[in-house]
């Protein structure tokens, strides 16, 4: 047997049909951004109710997948883009580019120096 190291994310999902619905659209949303899914954990079960009667579910599960199995994440970018020269520049704190600044957006230009 291959030895295997394993990635998982943690999520709740929830439905006012079942405890089983609420899993299922946990790993659908899960399965919009991340592939290859390859198995769930139930790591809790709460629920609310209403004149004594289950109303709503939610379940959390752990989803996980398998390191080396192809896993992505897509990004999609349909920004102006930033022109070379003024990466240090928006890299640094309140650091704003061009097209920022002449655009209509507003902003304090901490974004990426918060993700770098």
């Amino acid at each position: 047997m291959q030895d295997h190291i394993y990635k998982k994310v943690e999520l709740t999902g929830s439905s006012s049909e079942s405890s089983d619905q609420a899993v299922r659209n946990a790993i659908a949303k899960a399965g919009a951004s991340l592939r290859h899914i390859d198995w769930f954990e139930v790591v809790e079960t709460r629920g609310e109710v209403r004149n004594n009667q289950v109303n709503y579910w939610q379940v959390t599960v752990k989803v996980g997948w398998t390191a080396g199995g192809g896993q992505y994440v897509a990004i999609k970018d349909n920004g102006p883009g930033i022109p070379e020269e003024e990466i240090p520049i928006v890299l640094s704190a309140f650091g704003q580019g061009s097209i920022a600044i002449k655009s209509a957006e507003q902003g304090t230009g901490l974004g990426l120096p918060i993700v770098q």
